[in-house]
């Protein structure tokens, strides 16, 4: 950091400080709320790093009752996506007039029938419908007719009583399914017109044999994956 940027920080330092100062003084917020209490873990009297970093995630981070799912045979920033899914924090249209952003609208991008969220995204929009149908069909297994919410298919992985292999295959290709949807999405927000309605379902096979390929000792073969994949 140069001389000139690190007058440029203590000056803007200076004056958050001073405004918090002036705050204070006229009792606007009061004095508990600017000290931070931290848990000790180790009971020793001194504020720890560790201790802090706890606080502030338990006091910001949001909180689910669903479990954090990292699988090793979907790509990491697959497992990160899932975990947003799943927490329902992803940049949707309506997710962000609820933080008080000025959205023009908030109708959904694909079928400009339901609004910009989360479960009619992935589960109600024509489009994903559509999806969600063809993976019935191709699996050969009693899927549920729709999901009612994102976690219902989670849940009905996790209650199946399949061997690790299947439930790695159906996991996989849900991954996937999902992945493309928000993809193909993104798309449209963005008027690129790379991703065709006509290609997901040819995507989704593709990136969730090449997923187990990469990643799992229970990888099919290509015809196989095709014609039974589970």
């Amino acid at each position: 950091m140069t001389s000139v940027q690190k007058g440029i920080s203590q000056k803007i330092l200076s004056n958050i400080v001073a405004s918090v100062k002036s705050l204070q003084d006229s009792g606007d917020i009061p004095e508990e709320t600017l000290q931070l209490k931290f848990k000790n873990s180790r009971n020793d009297g001194n504020c720890h790093v560790l201790d802090a970093r706890k606080s502030l995630d338990d006091s910001h981070l949001p909180t689910s009752s669903y479990r954090t799912r990292w699988t090793k045979v979907i790509p990491l920033k697959i497992n990160i996506f899932i975990w947003r899914l799943i927490m329902d924090r992803l940049p949707s249209r309506i997710n962000f007039a609820l933080k008080g952003f000025d959205i023009n609208t908030n109708i959904c991008l694909i079928c400009s029938v339901g609004g910009d969220l989360r479960d009619h995204t992935f589960i109600f929009c024509r489009v994903a419908n559509t999806i969600w149908r063809r993976i019935r069909i191709w699996t050969a297994i009693p899927w549920p007719d729709s999901f009612i919410i994102t976690e219902d298919a989670f849940d009905w992985m996790d209650s199946s009583n399949d061997p690790l292999s299947k439930k790695t295959h159906i996991y996989s290709i849900v991954a996937a399914t999902l992945w493309w949807l928000l993809r193909f999405r993104n798309d449209m927000l963005h008027e690129n017109g790379t991703i065709k309605e006509r290609d997901l379902f040819v995507n989704i096979r593709l990136s969730s044999f090449a997923w187990l390929q990469a990643r799992s000792k229970f990888a099919p073969t290509w015809t196989t994956w095709l014609c039974n994949p589970l």
